[in-house]
């Protein structure tokens, strides 16, 4: 038997306690509306709290409230995606094109600050490799760091207001140039609403669907979905947003969220609801290779592909990024199959060896392989304030 895996340096209550107080801190000064945190290592919870109030009435936040996980929704579609590629239904070098025919050919931005844009051919088309590593040369329309992002924020492509389809989002990206040639940047981007898409096509099933059989019901993850069912609704917190001038403000009002009911179109991206009992349940899962209470989704060698860095060469998101996550803040990080790691020696926001994401809400989690340290992070708020936040935990936590 393999021996139990050590923190380095250990871990002590009071290391927790300091990394409560000052998330209690945040909280009592109006930076976090609310905030719940766990620590855990092999199933036992080393240290959790819950602070502040879930919603404008001022109710205190409990445990088991219910948080809009954002982008750490990409981790969960890319396990079922990897699922996929066991059973041989899909393989990483497959161009995307091959299961969504509508994006065959498309253009790379040559110029221009509005549509029509100016384009060339593509060196080559992406693949679901390129998909998965966010190197595809597809972009958010939120990060508005190009004409491209801005054409894409009008289209309604990943704005989650927008009441837009899965025939609409298609069309809208079969209209719009790749922002590169696919491999040679890092560009965060919409590439796992395909991959949820694609996942969709192979399976004939509504995605939702697939993940309550294939993933959900399998690790006892009761909590998580697209859209509150009628026993969750008192469970769902609001979410705020932070105006430069005015201050925060609710974004989305629990009583009639936005995830009330089901949407047009469930992004495989970020649209997810969940707990951190819940979550804690899918790392649990990641850190044992695939597997949880008997319960197998990928193999063990699958798992170390998808939290291995896949950038070329060995480089980081930093480095290759032309959008958001370019530059130093960024170069101890990689890019695995569908989920951020961290590269050898780095150590914030990320502690080196670990494997994480964050979602648009401030919600962030991470995976330390070799001392089995879970962190789950949750709270409610736009835009992000996860970074400093990060950094703050993990600095006390080393301290």
């Amino acid at each position: 038997m393999a021996p139990t895996p050590q923190l380095s340096p250990p871990l002590s209550s009071q290391r927790f306690e300091a990394v409560e107080a000052h998330v209690r801190h945040l909280v009592d000064m109006g930076a976090l509306p609310h905030a719940e945190f766990l620590a855990a290592r092999d199933g036992e919870v080393l240290h959790g709290f819950h602070a502040g109030a879930a919603r404008a009435d001022g109710r205190a936040l409990e445990k088991g409230a219910i948080y809009r996980i954002a982008s750490m929704t990409k981790a969960v579609t890319a396990v079922l995606f990897l699922m996929l590629v066991e059973e041989g239904r899909v393989a990483l070098d497959d161009p995307i094109a091959s299961v969504l025919p509508e994006l065959a050919d498309l253009p790379v931005y040559a110029g221009g600050a509005f549509p029509p844009f100016a384009t060339r051919p593509a060196v080559r088309q992406p693949t679901m490799f390129d998909l998965l590593t966010h190197t595809a040369g597809f972009t958010y329309g939120f990060q508005q760091h190009s004409p491209v992002d801005q054409a894409y924020w009008k289209a309604g492509v990943d704005n989650f207001r927008a009441s837009i389809t899965r025939e609409g989002m298609l069309t809208a990206l079969a209209g719009l140039p790749l922002l590169h040639d696919p491999g040679t940047h890092f560009t965060y981007s919409v590439a796992t609403d395909l991959i949820g898409l694609i996942a969709e096509r192979l399976t004939d099933r509504p995605l939702e669907e697939v993940f309550g059989e294939r993933i959900f019901a399998r690790l006892g993850m009761s909590d998580t979905g697209f859209a509150l069912r009628a026993e969750q609704r008192d469970r769902l917190t609001d979410a705020w947003a932070m105006h430069p001038r005015q201050g925060r403000y609710v974004y989305d009002k629990a009583e009639d969220s936005l995830w009330s009911s089901p949407k047009r179109f469930p992004s495989g991206g970020g649209g997810l609801l969940s707990t951190v009992a819940d979550y804690h349940r899918f790392c649990r899962m990641l850190l044992g290779r695939g597997t949880l209470d008997g319960e197998r989704l990928l193999r063990a060698e699958t798992v170390e592909r998808m939290t291995r860095n896949h950038l070329p060469g060995g480089s980081s998101m930093g480095a290759m990024s032309v959008s958001k996550f370019a530059g130093p803040p960024y170069y101890g990080t990689g890019q695995g199959l569908g989920i951020a790691v961290s590269l050898p020696g780095a150590m914030e926001p990320w502690p080196g060896g670990s494997f994480h994401w964050s979602g648009l809400f401030s919600s962030w989690y991470s995976v330390t392989p070799e001392s089995g340290l879970i962190l789950i992070f949750m709270t409610q708020i736009i835009p992000l304030v996860e970074d400093p936040l990060i950094a703050d935990v993990h600095r006390i936590l080393q301290a």
